[in-house]
């Protein structure tokens, strides 16, 4: 007689957790967290995975590292530096000559 094969693990969690996206509406109703929330706190929730000596073997999803030697620079925006004033330093005395 052939043994059936195992037919693995649903899918679906049944659990009524907060942290299931799968969880049936109970009490709270409609204000619960909704599914992309749920994956988005568990993914925070994650450890990055690290040898016996300490050293990252592989980093968490919403990390990334900088390839050592390489400058990180900030990319010219004017969005970000359009409303910046450079004042010469003989203005800002008389300004503050002024103001007293």
């Amino acid at each position: 007689m052939v043994k059936p094969k195992y037919k693995g693990r649903s899918t679906i969690n049944r659990s009524a957790a907060s942290t299931n996206p799968d969880r049936v509406q109970g009490a709270g109703g409609q204000n619960m967290r909704d599914r992309g929330t749920i994956r988005r706190l568990n993914m925070y929730r994650q450890k990055e995975r690290r040898n016996s000596r300490g050293k990252v073997i592989k980093p968490l999803q919403y990390q990334s590292t900088v390839a050592s030697g390489t400058v990180a620079r900030v990319e010219p925006n004017i969005k970000w530096f359009g409303n910046t004033r450079v004042i010469k330093q003989a203005s800002l005395q008389k300004f503050q000559e002024e103001m007293d």
